[in-house]
């Protein structure tokens, strides 16, 4: 098994900020822009492992949220002795009654040796890179406590 770097990256545009009500956020919508020339499967993927990322944080400060989820972009690049994948990932959050409180971006870049990439694992490193993206975007709004 290849040993993978990801490397993190977070912006975000900032709104006003609300209290919360119950326990759990919605993924409202999600849009997988990303994935244009990927089949329905991929796409799937991508927002299961979003739904995953959801479902292992402590997501109180997420409390009766609406998250708009868009999968931005991947791109694949060669750099040197190493393959990089990276994806981007958009979260808008608002509270039960459609306001604006925040909209995060996190970018995550999955490094793999060129010795050892296999284009056969290429889901997996798009999912390591994503995976990274979105705890990225959301630890920030956690860790902040922004969306509150």
């Amino acid at each position: 098994m290849p040993n993978l770097v990801l490397a993190v990256a977070l912006s975000g545009a900032l709104a006003s900020v609300a209290s919360a009500g119950a326990h759990h956020a919605t993924i409202a919508a999600s849009i997988d822009d990303a994935s244009a020339g990927l089949d329905a499967k991929a796409r799937a993927a991508n927002i299961e492992t979003i739904k995953r990322v959801l479902a292992t944080i402590d997501g109180k400060p997420l409390r009766s949220r609406h998250l708009d989820v868009a999968v931005g972009g991947f791109t694949m690049t060669s750099v040197a002795e190493r393959v990089e994948i990276t994806a981007q990932i958009r979260v808008a959050i608002s509270d039960r009654h459609g306001k604006m409180l925040a909209i995060v971006t996190g970018t995550a870049t999955a490094e793999v040796p060129r010795a050892t990439f296999r284009w056969s694992q290429l889901p997996r490193y798009r999912r390591d890179a994503l995976t990274a993206a979105t705890q990225s975007a959301l630890g920030r709004v956690l860790r902040e406590r922004i969306a509150r």
